[in-house]
């Protein structure tokens, strides 16, 4: 008789009445039949993946990581806490995991906590710290006032409503919450910069002293940390690769992301789609 696996299919719903999310749990069939250098192989690509899922929330939204790692410090030093208030701290944290931040990914709209208001998170998180739970604020910063900046972000419905906006006749720039560019850099702002800098993937426009200064993501640059993790990964990657070309669209990349310079993620995607290989990748910003 064949084992059932209960990480498979449907696993939970999530939202009001459930209708907001389904969580599905799928098998990875074929993954024992392979080889071990495969399996290794393929256990590489997956840690250089989550290497770089932060980077995600931080391009969602300038407080989007911030939100994540509060709430998931407060669910896992939640002992002593009333079930009802670590429910609803729970129950966001994971619509947060599934959007990679508070806007949904679909619609780019905002949604809020249910059955949660700001004292009662300010009171999960006090409770998290006495039970010894690390919660990193700016400094000089309390954690009354960090919660208080981060208020109107989790629970305003009016703040920011809009990850990108595409509304006709608006700044799209401007009125779209997303963690391309600064609060207060405009359309104007990013058309009167040189093309080179408007056209690329790989970058985030900062506003300094009234100046736009686009910030390279690259070891050095922007996501430094998260991107030597992403490079050590991929690193370990290529002894195992499939193929020339593989191997090729793994080097490219991790120059690409070692120097930010786009022709070498452009010469990635040449090796990547010449690459006819059992174990395929997607990694980059595109």
């Amino acid at each position: 008789m064949a084992k059932h696996n209960h990480m498979v299919g449907e696993l939970e719903r999530l939202g009001p009445g459930g209708r907001e999310v389904l969580v599905l749990g799928a098998e990875t069939k074929g993954f024992e039949q392979l080889p071990k250098q495969k399996k290794i192989f393929a256990y590489y690509l997956y840690r250089a993946a989550i290497a770089g899922d932060n980077i995600t929330y931080h391009q969602n939204h300038r407080y989007a990581l911030e939100i994540k790692q509060l709430l998931e410090a407060v669910y896992l030093y939640s002992d002593g806490l009333e079930q009802p208030l670590k429910s609803a701290v729970h129950n966001y944290l994971k619509l947060i995991w599934v959007h990679h931040g508070h806007y949904h990914h679909y619609n780019h709209s905002k949604f809020l906590p249910d059955d949660l208001n700001p004292l009662d998170l300010y009171r999960a998180a006090l409770s998290a710290v006495e039970n010894g739970a690390v919660i990193d604020t700016l400094a000089g910063e309390t954690l009354a006032a960090k919660l208080d900046r981060l208020e109107p972000s989790i629970f305003d419905p009016t703040f920011e409503p809009l990850q990108t906006n595409q509304t006709d006749g608006d700044d799209i720039v401007a009125s779209s919450a997303v963690n391309f560019w600064d609060p207060g850099v405009t359309s104007e702002d990013l058309s009167e910069l040189p093309p080179k800098w408007r056209n690329k993937l790989n970058v985030r426009f900062a506003k300094r002293n009234g100046k736009i200064v686009p910030e390279v993501y690259k070891i050095g640059g922007l996501y430094s940390r998260e991107l030597e993790t992403v490079c050590h990964f991929l690193s370990l990657a290529i002894p195992l690769a499939e193929s020339a070309e593989q191997k090729a669209s793994l080097e490219t990349l991790i120059e690409f992301f070692r120097t930010g310079d786009e022709e070498l993620f452009r010469e990635h995607c040449i090796h990547w789609l010449n690459s006819d290989t059992k174990i395929d990748f997607l990694n980059g910003f595109i």
